[in-house]
């Protein structure tokens, strides 16, 4: 009889490496605050995590396998959305973009993503993965802090305003009074100056 017998030590720790390191990332992908979703060449979801079910309303199971302009993209946005997706098709990452996107109910939001073309073996794209978060109340918020500082401006003005013409008024009411010190009793011109 003979045999042979290979030591898989090696293999069997990396195999345990690989599989304690998709633990670590699938828990971030679940914990993390902003939706994380992965598509195809063609724009079909792949991944779906719970941030993008709450800023979508769409569960992992109704997105799994859409299209972007099925699930999330308005009619109006569709243009930019395709220009988006060439783009990272020809590998390019993108910056910050902020686009109009719908929700499951129909409620249209304001969200900002990032993406980037995922490379496979061969160095074409294989997907794209993307991060996005919902900045609508965000923007919501700091157009109400223009507003305020706004009226705040304006208050600043009026107020410079009326204490300019309050200097102006306190020269003719003091002229005004010494007027009617001025003048007897009867005369017809008193009744004008007290007005």
């Amino acid at each position: 009889a003979t045999g042979t017998a290979t030591d898989i030590t090696d293999r069997i720790a990396a195999e345990e490496r690989l599989r304690a390191a998709h633990a670590r990332f699938e828990s971030l992908v679940a914990g993390m605050p902003l939706g994380y979703i992965v598509w195809s060449t063609d724009f079909r979801v792949l991944e779906w995590n719970p941030a993008a079910s709450a800023i979508f309303g769409y569960s992992p199971e109704q997105a799994l396998g859409r299209p972007a302009v099925e699930l999330i993209v308005p009619e109006e946005g569709r243009s930019a959305n395709e220009q988006m997706c060439r783009a990272l098709l020809d590998g390019e990452t993108s910056a910050a973009a902020v686009f109009v996107n719908r929700k499951h109910n129909g409620e249209k939001i304001r969200c900002e993503w990032y993406s980037s073309a995922l490379p496979g073996l061969d160095d074409d794209v294989n997907a794209i993965a993307t991060l996005v978060r919902d900045v609508s109340e965000r923007e919501r918020l700091e157009g109400q802090l223009r507003q305020s500082q706004k009226l705040e401006s304006l208050g600043v003005l009026a107020g410079g305003v009326a204490h300019d013409f309050n200097n102006l008024l306190v020269g003719i009411l003091g002229n005004a009074s010494l007027a009617l010190e001025q003048l007897p009793l009867g005369a017809p011109e008193r009744r004008l100056i007290e007005r």
